[in-house]
């Protein structure tokens, strides 16, 4: 027997079912709102996707030759003012491509170092 937001349940009832954990909700932190108004501990969700062995995919990469050939195509086009974000969404989007948003920041700097200088100095510093 265990409880979940204040309700008993038993061995005739599987509240962690998939759907429930699936369409799970943040609505405070720590806490989660599952289906039918039952909150959770984040804890609990966590262990809960452990045991039914959901976890992120283990994506495989494009290769970067194809990246680098992408990203140099784009530059030559009107897309050349993107940062690095809106470039690795268009490398999903428009090439289908799966890569890091890491990457293509790494990209970006040695292809166009002086494009990815200047849009360093435009962002936000913390002042000390």
């Amino acid at each position: 027997m265990g409880y979940i937001g204040g309700e008993q349940y038993g061995s005739q009832r599987r509240p962690n079912s998939r759907p429930a954990i699936l369409e799970a909700a943040e609505d405070n932190p720590g806490h989660t709102r599952l289906m039918h108004h039952v909150v959770v501990g984040l804890t609990w969700l966590k262990k809960r996707l452990a045991a039914l062995g959901l976890k992120r995919r283990n994506v495989v990469e494009t290769r970067l030759t194809l990246v680098h050939l992408a990203i140099k195509n784009e530059l030559q086009t009107s897309n050349c003012c993107l940062g690095y974000r809106a470039m690795w969404r268009l490398l999903q989007l428009k090439y289908r491509y799966t890569i890091k948003r890491s990457t293509v920041m790494m990209l970006l700097a040695v292809m166009d170092p002086i494009a990815s200088r200047l849009r360093d100095y435009r962002s936000m510093h913390r002042s000390s």
